[in-house]
């Protein structure tokens, strides 16, 4: 016989539906769940934007990134991935805010600022949607917007980028630049987005040209289009009074070569394959663009300069570009002329550097010689990288090649150093440098040494850059930048780690030190400057201190999470360096021996303490007394904190009792915390009401204590029962609170079965009722009523309490709110009456006989919320309800107004639901 297992209908219908548990939602076929493939290239568009950022809002913006950052890492590292979505969105809100708050002066220079405060707002807007694609919650949920961000960042983003980068340099250097910068600054950033990309989230089985990559051939046309346009756009609006000279008419022609001729060396073989264009006329236009480039830009040179080196200038790109098809050339001839091409390059560059350098003149503090051998050592060394990689030799290339950066940034910085050279071309010279080492590591001529070491060289120019920046005189010293570049190759060593899952930790220890020790040595030259550009003075020792570990432990944050997962502790105290580092740039500590020196250094104790403990450094399963004493010095921070607040010269007394009203408080929420945490099953708080009566008992006597003091002649019953004990009271009875309730919760949501915390859920709805009423108290605000709903609300969403509320009926739970909020109000109106403010007369003797003749309507009115079977006394409620409505005539405050219509409301409603319309 065939067994069912059939509800009974009596049983099925007495059982309540089952809620049905949300389904995952189906992602689409072409959706394929990976992370996005190109950081790398975002990241150089987003550098434009995020300096910008960091200089206007410094220390705003870190603060907001750096807080929603280590929020949203507790979150995901927590399991709660939808809520971290939710947190990012509003960490970014944050920072776009501030970041558009402290760009908004920048209007008061010039209206045309409005401008860059939009490019900024994009640059942010899409640098947060390209953090956004790194959630995978977000991924999973909204895959056909996350394609077009992808979209977006891989054709709105370079040119916001690029638009950034022209305002900045229009702010700080000539605004004729600006249209070689669109030129050099936008050929770089297409470099990066046209070459073909397969899109990141999109399965590669597609066969369309829009699912293979992930630029379409419309979007690289419209780059490519504007690209051309923009620089000779600007250009026309920049000259618009001068366009019919000579001059200007060659640099126009010159602004629409060269970015041609740029173009053509892009990787848009695909692009032009697509539209029916022979890979042959891009190699026609290459060379035709490129000769005429040549041709316009050294007129408009001989025009308007009077270097010899002008004359040199196309000869010398005629013999490299002549070398470069020799390279291609094989067999003994090829051999032949590749040597005779090169000594001939040799020969144009030392005759360049010979006739160009003004031996004529005498220069006080400047070697001339020293500039020649310089400079033809330098053309020496690129002769001799280009033998070598035309021989296949890649490691002699690459020492060559670091050899020809360090003597160049060395004759830079030497000219720098007698002002005989400009910044701007410094910058130049470093951006392109870095981009060729990039693509000759990626063309497999040089080792990753040569792009690690090669680049790091360039670092040595930012002290200039940053004095540029700040407007202070940076450091001419030729050997100040030493200390930079030894610091930049320990931070961009990182990137090597990646192809290392693990590192010992021996190798992670000297990594710490080398990036600590470089950090020390090059405080001078890119710390302090740093740090006046980011916070608008200089550091103090203690800051000076902070800074330098914040800094290690963000460069080491990569280090420890990805690289040390052998090390469980390595990620937590990394965070606590940067939280204890960030305390102490807050709180200021200094050497002095008075007490308030001491209590900065027990706050920051303390909270170094409350962060271990948080962070699980220190052992959930630690004794008593190892709790006890971090109380002890939770409590000494707390109280010495307190009493500077409430008081301008607190007493040893009341540092004593404030210490003492502390230690509880904090011993509470740290045994709280170690109990939870633990891994043992017993979660039983028996030390929990010794020490809320041990608290109750300092508490008493300090509001004695303080109440003693105050008392005086003129004692006001308002003001005078108010102390400051009560205010460090009510927000300690909050947290308690607040800590109490949530421990219950997550007990009960861990383990609904297991142990049942009644007695902690009483003692926290006791702690909720005394934070409200010393709010009451306490409140400046008048009148209280705003504090009575609060008061209201807060009743209401107490949980039913085991103890207290069990035995009562939801009618009369409701009785208890409503009678608390009108004992609220009605004392209030009693207090702010003319009788107890202004003294005896004709209006406060009739308002203080309308207080006693309407109190049995509300007495009346909570006995009938509160008793179920209570018999209601019409007669009263008939006579003594419309003598609320004389509030409006003889009171004297809003509170008695209030108390009317809350007077005449219950009487009706009562009088309603007695008497029914068919009585009527």
């Amino acid at each position: 016989m065939k067994r069912t297992f059939e509800v009974p209908p009596s049983q099925a219908e007495s059982s309540p539906p089952s809620t049905p548990t949300p389904s995952p939602r189906e992602l689409p076929k072409w959706f394929e769940l990976r992370s996005f493939q190109y950081d790398g290239r975002v990241f150089v568009v987003s550098l434009p934007g995020l300096c910008l950022a960091l200089a206007l809002s410094g220390e705003l913006l870190l603060g907001v990134v750096v807080t929603g950052g280590l929020i949203i890492h507790f979150m995901q590292s927590g399991g709660a991935r939808r809520r971290a979505v939710l947190a990012f969105l509003f960490v970014f809100i944050a920072a776009q805010v501030s970041t558009i708050y402290s760009a908004l002066p920048l209007v008061w220079e010039s209206i045309y600022h409005i401008i860059t405060i939009l490019l900024l707002n994009m640059s942010v807007v899409l640098t947060g949607g390209w953090v956004l694609l790194h959630f995978e919650e977000f991924l999973k949920e909204e895959p056909s917007l996350a394609e077009i961000i992808e979209l977006s960042l891989f054709t709105i983003f370079p040119t916001v980028s690029v638009a950034v980068f022209t305002c900045i340099l229009a702010m700080v250097t000539w605004s004729h630049y600006i249209p070689y910068s669109v030129i050099i600054h936008g050929f770089l950033v297409l470099r990066l987005f046209v070459t073909p990309s397969p899109p990141s989230f999109r399965k590669r089985n597609m066969g369309s040209y829009s699912d293979v990559f992930v630029l379409g051939h419309a979007e690289v046309s419209l780059l490519l289009i504007l690209y051309i346009s923009a620089p000779v756009e600007i250009f026309i609006i920049l000259n618009v009074w001068d366009l019919l000279s000579l001059i200007t008419i060659l640099e126009l022609l010159l602004l629409f070569t060269l970015p041609c001729f740029l173009m053509t060396l892009l990787e848009i073989r695909t692009w032009s394959d697509r539209y029916g264009i022979p890979h042959r006329y891009i190699v026609w236009s290459r060379w035709a663009f490129g000769l005429a480039s040549l041709f316009f830009g050294w007129i408009l040179l001989s025009q308007t300069q009077d270097s010899l080196l002008v004359h040199w200038l196309s000869v010398t790109i005629l013999g490299n570009v002549l070398l470069g098809w020799t390279a291609t050339q094989k067999g003994q001839i090829g051999h032949m002329f590749k040597m005779l091409c090169s000594l001939a390059v040799l020969c144009i560059y030392v005759l360049a550097v010979h006739y160009s350098i003004p031996w004529h003149l005498t220069l006080p503090s400047v070697n001339l010689s020293i500039v020649g051998f310089g400079l033809t050592m330098n053309a020496l060394l690129s002769v001799a990288c280009f033998l070598a990689c035309s021989a296949g030799n890649r490691r002699l290339c690459t020492t060559l090649l670091i050899a020809f950066m360090a003597g160049m940034v060395y004759n830079e910085l030497y000219l720098s150093e007698q002002k005989m050279y400009s910044i701007l071309l410094m910058s130049c010279t470093s951006v392109i440098s870095t981009y060729l080492l990039v693509r000759l590591l990626s063309a497999g001529i040089i080792f990753w040494y040569g792009v690690w070491v090669g680049s790091a060289v360039h670092a040595s120019k930012l002290p200039f850059f940053i004095g540029l920046l700040t407007g202070r005189p940076a450091d001419t010293s030729r050997f100040v930048g030493v200390p930079v570049v030894a610091f930049t190759l320990a931070v961009t060593k990182l990137l090597f780690f990646e192809y290392q899952k693990e590192i010992s930790n021996n190798s992670a220890l000297c990594y710490v030190v080398s990036v600590l020790a470089s950090l020390l040595l090059c405080f001078h030259s890119l710390i302090e400057p740093l740090s006046y550009m980011l916070f608008d003075n200089s550091l103090t020792v203690v800051q000076t201190v902070c800074f330098i570990v914040a800094l290690t432990g963000t460069v080491c944050l990569k280090l420890s999470v990805q690289h040390l997962h052998h090390v469980a502790i390595a990620h937590r105290v990394n965070l606590l360096c940067l939280a204890a580092s960030g305390l102490a740039f807050i709180l200021q500590p200094s050497s002095a021996l008075d007490w308030h020196a001491f209590s900065r250094w027990l706050t920051l104790l303390a909270g170094t303490l409350v962060a271990a403990a948080i962070l699980g450094i220190v052992s959930a399963n630690q004794s008593l007394f190892a709790v006890f004493f971090q109380s002890v010095i939770v409590g000494l921070a707390s109280g010495a904190e307190a009493s500077d607040v409430l008081f301008a010269m607190p007493s040893k007394l009341t540092l004593l009792q404030y210490t003492l009203s502390c230690t509880p408080c904090a011993f509470i929420l740290l045994s709280l915390w170690a109990n939870f945490t633990a891994k043992r099953a017993v979660r039983k708080q028996p030390l929990l009401k010794p020490v809320v009566f041990f608290l109750a008992i300092v508490a008493s006597v300090t509001y004695i204590t303080e109440l003693s003091q105050k008392a005086g002649a003129n004692f006001s019953l308002l003001e005078d029962f108010r102390t400051p004990c009560l205010r460090l009271y009510c927000a300690t009875s909050l947290l308690l609170s607040f800590a109490l309730r949530l421990y219950c919760f997550l007990i009960q949501s861990t383990d609904p079965f297991g142990f049942s915390p009644n007695k902690v859920s009483t003692i926290s709805n006791v702690f909720t009722i005394l934070a409200y009423l010393l709010a009451c108290l306490n409140c400046p605000l008048q009148p209280w009523e705003i504090w009575n709903s609060g008061c209201a609300l807060l009743l209401l969403n107490l949980q039913q309490d085991p103890e207290i509320l069990t035995s009562l009926a939801p009618k009369r739970r409701t009785g208890i709110v409503l009678g608390a909020c009108l004992f609220g109000i009605y004392s209030s109106t009693v207090l702010h009456s003319d009788l107890l403010v202004t003294g005896i007369s004709l209006l406060a003797f009739f308002e203080a006989l309308l207080l006693l003749a309407t109190l049995p309507v509300f007495v009346t009115f909570v006995q009938h919320q509160v008793i179920s079977d209570h018999v209601l006394n019409v007669e009263l409620v008939v006579f003594l309800t419309p003598l609320n409505a004389l509030f409006f005539l003889v009171g004297s405050s809003f509170t008695s107004w209030l108390l009317s219509c809350v007077g005449l409301s219950a009487g009706i409603w009562m009088l309603v639901e007695k008497i029914s319309i068919k009585d009527l």
